[in-house]
């Protein structure tokens, strides 16, 4: 049975993702390893701000769809100033902030 984590990651890829930021939680496990198993290639990050400015140069540099996990609460608030930067800066980013396991 497919799961919303098979869904999001085959979209993701089908858009050309190839790369996504962010911080293993307890949450978001499950979603990143699904995207692994997709052959995205997951590149974490030492606090939740810096992997949205990663996925935000990640954009810049490619052109390409920039892509930032986190789980929900103090996770979801580190990504705002990087999500303002891309706003600001025209970036095709996408914020996932994920609450429970999917």
């Amino acid at each position: 049975m497919r799961t919303v984590a098979d869904y999001l990651a085959e979209t993701l890829r089908n858009l050309g993702v190839t790369h996504v930021f962010g911080i293993i939680g307890k949450s978001i496990c499950p979603a990143v390893l699904k995207m692994v198993d997709y052959g995205l290639e997951f590149i974490p990050g030492r606090h939740e701000s810096s992997s949205g400015f990663e996925a935000s140069g990640y954009a810049l540099q490619t052109g390409k769809l920039g892509v930032a996990f986190a789980t929900s609460g103090p996770g979801g608030t580190n990504l705002l100033t990087a999500a303002a930067h891309a706003k600001a800066n025209n970036l095709p980013v996408l914020f996932i902030i994920q609450s429970h396991s999917i």
